[in-house]
């Protein structure tokens, strides 16, 4: 019986071929597109590539990474808008007490000289006796008479922090100390806050005002 040599190489190397094939059909890669399954689809790779992957990724991260000492503290842009509100409450003349921050638009009351939207047109529209704008009206009238009179009812009246004026007082002063704790050397800083701003007197209501002395 004769043997056909070359159909027999061709089905050996042919069952060889498809067994080979099968084997690697198994072997391939079945990535899922889906960003939670990222770890099925890494692990699928070869090693090497995998650590290549992960060098790169490192790599990246420690490009990108800013250390939270680093950043920007999530208060400061607030801190900022108070400093600024702190400032401006200086030059126009508001008082701390009616700051946003501190109390309510409908919880004010008349501050002498406070340049706030409350207290800026507090009585100035007279209205007929017994009406509330009339009341606002003399009472308006009243404490700046009295602040005229004597410039000391403003600090007697008006809340004080620690027993002091601090805030109340018409400039910030800036104290030196020598060795010994004593107060070395006074300088005026900056405008605090001033209960006159919005009192205008003329001359003869100064000649009829208190006396003026002189050193």
């Amino acid at each position: 019986m004769e043997i056909n040599f070359k159909k027999y190489l061709n089905r050996f190397f042919m069952k060889r071929l498809l067994e080979y094939n099968s084997i690697q059909s198994k072997k391939r890669y079945l990535f899922f597109n889906d960003p939670e399954m990222i770890d099925e689809n890494i692990n699928q790779l070869p090693s090497q590539i995998r650590n290549k992957i992960y060098i790169m990724s490192i790599r990246n991260y420690w490009r990108k990474y800013i250390p939270l000492t680093a950043k920007v503290p999530s208060w400061y842009t607030h801190s900022i808008d108070q400093k600024k509100m702190l400032l401006n409450a200086m030059l126009d003349n508001i008082h701390f007490m009616h700051l946003p921050c501190n109390t309510l638009e409908e919880n004010k009351t008349y501050i002498l000289g406070c340049q706030c939207s409350y207290c800026k047109y507090y009585g100035l529209d007279r209205g007929y006796d017994g009406t509330n704008s009339e009341n606002k009206y003399n009472h308006r009238q009243l404490v700046e008479n009295n602040y005229i009179d004597n410039t000391d009812y403003f600090i007697e009246t008006i809340p004080r922090e620690n027993n002091k004026s601090r805030w109340n007082s018409r400039w910030k002063w800036i104290c030196s100390y020598n060795e010994d704790n004593y107060v070395e050397n006074v300088t005026m800083g900056m405008k605090i806050y001033n209960p006159g701003e919005d009192i205008f007197l003329t001359i003869k209501d100064k000649i009829n005002g208190p006396p003026i002395h002189f050193t």
